[in-house]
């Protein structure tokens, strides 16, 4: 009986063989602004075309479905163009990021990536490059910079949860220890109202 992941394979490679391999990077940013004009070389990169084109085709779908993304901003209104990072959102981000790359690369989280190897809109197995070109494809910009440093991110910043702030924290309370220190497992057990 035919799997799923065979057909996927095949339509990947069918899509990859049927795209001229030269750069699309152009396609998705526009002439001018293709982080290489070198041809796609290898499967790997091939991948990376498929994964933006597909990004690409999905965003539009979405544009198309729902109108353009709109942001809450801090008043409480909405934009298109998205607020200021909040510098505690950034530096829980960043502190984070590695938990988060790592539960990404895990087995059934992203099918293609478990396929190709590469996952350029979560920056995985992919350069800056193609990353930035992948997130721009859905009207996104990338965290960081080609350097590694967030953007918006304030080293001076101490952690909420943590030594003195912690215990006038709302969840630093008795009644939600249970939930917050769970010690079975992950189960977490809501407190009875009293």
């Amino acid at each position: 009986m035919p799997k799923l992941s065979d057909y996927l394979q095949r339509e990947a490679a069918a899509t990859a063989a049927s795209a001229p391999l030269t750069s699309q990077f152009a396609r998705v940013e526009g002439p001018g602004t293709a982080p290489s004009d070198a041809a796609v070389t290898n499967s790997k990169d091939a991948a990376v075309v498929a994964e933006i084109e597909r990004l690409r085709r999905a965003h539009n779908n979405r544009l198309r479905d729902h109108g353009t993304r709109m942001y809450r901003q801090p008043d409480g209104s909405l934009f298109p163009t998205p607020p200021p990072a909040d510098p505690y959102t950034v530096a829980n981000r960043k502190r984070w990021s590695g938990l988060v790359k790592h539960c990404r690369r895990q087995p059934g989280v992203d099918q293609q990536l478990e396929r190709t190897g590469v996952a350029a809109h979560y920056n995985v197995g992919v350069t800056y490059e193609q990353h930035a070109t992948a997130l721009k494809a859905i009207g996104l910009t990338p965290e960081s910079d080609s350097s590694g440093s967030w953007h918006g991110y304030d080293g001076s910043l101490h952690d909420q949860l943590s030594g003195a702030a912690a215990a006038s924290h709302p969840l630093a309370d008795e009644q939600w220890r249970d939930i917050t220190h769970s010690s079975e497992g992950g189960r977490c057990r809501v407190p009875l109202e009293q």
